[in-house]
């Protein structure tokens, strides 16, 4: 977290939440639904869409 004299925090346009803030119901939903998504991919031998390093898929 930043220190408490950052000067973001003093600011009146700024809201400073906790990394958790965006945990809503939906997010949750889709972060599931995401990595689901992602493992049954890799099984049916694809790459994964949102591969972070598509360099070294070798195709399973």
């Amino acid at each position: 977290p930043p220190p408490p004299d950052h000067p973001l925090l003093g600011r009146d346009d700024v809201v400073a939440t906790p990394h958790v803030a965006g945990a809503s119901d939906r997010g949750k939903e889709r972060l599931w639904t995401t990595a689901i998504e992602q493992a049954l991919a890799v099984l049916r031998g694809e790459r994964a869409p949102f591969c972070v390093n598509p360099e070294v898929w070798s195709g399973g």
